[in-house]
C-alpha cells in the first residue's frame, strides 16, 4: 500500500484490521500517525493496529509522532526503520504508549539517541542502530552504525 504524496497525518483506525497490507510506504509530508483524534487513548483504536500481514515499515523522517496503538497487533511486524535527515537534524519526536504492543518478532533500527531507541529499551524490543541521511536529488542512503 502507498499512502500518497501530501498526506500529513493518518487517524485512528483508518486501516485496523486490514490483513491484506503487508507493507506500508508512507510519503515524507506524514507528519502523524495516530490513536484518535482527542488524544485520548483508546485501546485497539491505532491507525494501523491489528495488520497481521504487516511485515516491514520505514517511517520517514518528516513523523513527529507515532500514536499509541498505532501499529499494536501487527503480528508479523519484523521491522521498523526511523529514518533521520542530518541536513535539517529532524528525528522522530515521541512514540505513544503501546505503539508496536504485540509485535513480538519486531526490530527497531534508527539513529542512536533519539525516542526509537528508548521505546526499544523500555519495552526490550531488539534495537539496531543505523544512521541515514538524504542527499540534494531526494535518495536516502543508510549505514549501520
Amino acid at each position: 500500500m502507498v499512502i500518497p504524496w501530501g498526506v500529513r497525518r493518518i487517524e485512528t483506525g483508518v486501516f485496523a484490521n486490514r490483513r491484506d497490507i503487508t507493507s506500508v510506504e508512507l510519503p515524507e509530508t506524514l507528519i502523524e500517525i495516530h490513536n484518535s483524534r482527542l488524544e485520548v487513548i483508546y485501546p485497539g483504536s491505532g491507525a494501523f493496529s491489528g495488520c497481521s500481514s504487516l511485515t516491514n515499515i520505514t517511517i520517514p523522517q518528516s513523523v513527529r509522532y507515532v500514536g499509541v496503538n498505532a501499529f499494536s497487533g501487527c503480528s508479523s511486524l519484523k521491522n521498523v526503520t526511523f529514518i533521520e535527515d542530518f541536513e535539517t537534524d529532524q528525528c522522530l519526536a515521541e512514540i505513544g504508549y503501546d505503539a508496536f504492543k504485540d509485535c513480538l518478532n519486531l526490530t527497531i533500527h534508527a539513529p542512536a539517541g533519539g525516542d526509537p531507541e528508548k521505546y526499544a529499551r523500555a519495552y526490550k524490543i531488539p534495537f539496531v542502530e543505523e544512521s541515514g541521511w538524504t542527499t540534494d536529488d531526494g535518495v536516502n542512503y543508510y549505514t549501520k552504525g
